[in-house]
């Protein structure tokens, strides 16, 4: 669900596909308790400056997902890593 949400919100960068080269990157997000998005960040770089800057701002876009269900995470909420992969 996390996943289908961020990438919903990803404008992918077809230009740099159409050299025939496939881009994956790893974003890091922290959810606070109530779900509100606290932190992104890039985990792993997919080594092309525009996927990466796009699956930046596609994660910064989604700053509210539902509460932590009980037992998930800690006081501070929860770490998840996203993977976003460009291919041609």
């Amino acid at each position: 669900m996390l996943h289908d949400r961020f990438y919903a919100r990803w404008d992918q960068p077809l230009s740099v596909v159409q050299s025939g080269q496939s881009y994956s990157a790893l974003v890091k997000i922290k959810i606070e308790r109530g779900g509100r998005i606290s932190s992104v960040s890039l985990a792993r770089s997919s080594g092309n400056s525009t996927v990466d800057d796009s699956v930046l701002l596609a994660a910064r876009r989604v700053t509210q997902v539902e509460p932590l269900p009980a037992g998930l995470g800690g006081p501070s909420g929860y770490e998840v890593n996203i993977e976003f992969k460009l291919s041609p």
